[in-house]
């Protein structure tokens, strides 16, 4: 979670620090990490950190119990990616793999998440085109911060 947010300016080598030591200052206790980005576009983010940082959790933040981004991939997973199957020992096995699939296919997943999230429950998540624009830098960050905390809890 974004606890505080601000801007540096540098100048000829001196930073202007009273905003940062200002948010600084209105931590509560406890351990935090912090990025800093500038206001240039954003690249376009990978499939997976949109995917996870972004639609994921939007849909998370929307619904009532929040269900963890995990458990929405899962939900999500058995409902729009493509069925692969081999035979093992004999028997026919059935599974999903998108994290592995071709960026079309991942794609093509994640549009089903966003038009199901938008039409079943009325959610609308930010258009990966749309995280460029330096206005979304929040929401970029956000998506890569989202991938150090699930770093983080798996430490």
């Amino acid at each position: 979670m974004i606890r505080e947010k601000g801007i540096v300016n540098v100048q000829d080598g001196e930073v202007e620090q009273s905003e940062l030591q200002d948010s600084l200052f209105n931590l509560p206790n406890g351990e935090f990490g912090y990025l800093l980005f500038d206001k240039k576009k954003n690249k376009a983010l990978p499939l997976l950190k949109y995917l996870f940082g972004v639609v994921l959790k939007s849909i998370s933040d929307e619904l009532p119990d929040h269900p963890p981004a995990e458990a929405l991939y899962r939900y999500f997973e058995e409902i729009y990616a493509p069925i692969h199957s081999c035979t093992i020992n004999g028997e026919k096995y059935e599974y999903f793999d998108i994290k592995n699939e071709k960026n079309i296919e991942m794609n093509g997943f994640i549009e089903k998440i966003i038009h199901h999230a938008a039409t079943e429950w009325g959610i609308q998540v930010i258009s990966r085109d749309d995280l460029k624009s330096g206005d979304a830098s929040e929401a970029y960050a956000g998506a890569y911060a989202e991938m150090w905390e699930n770093l983080s809890r798996k430490i």
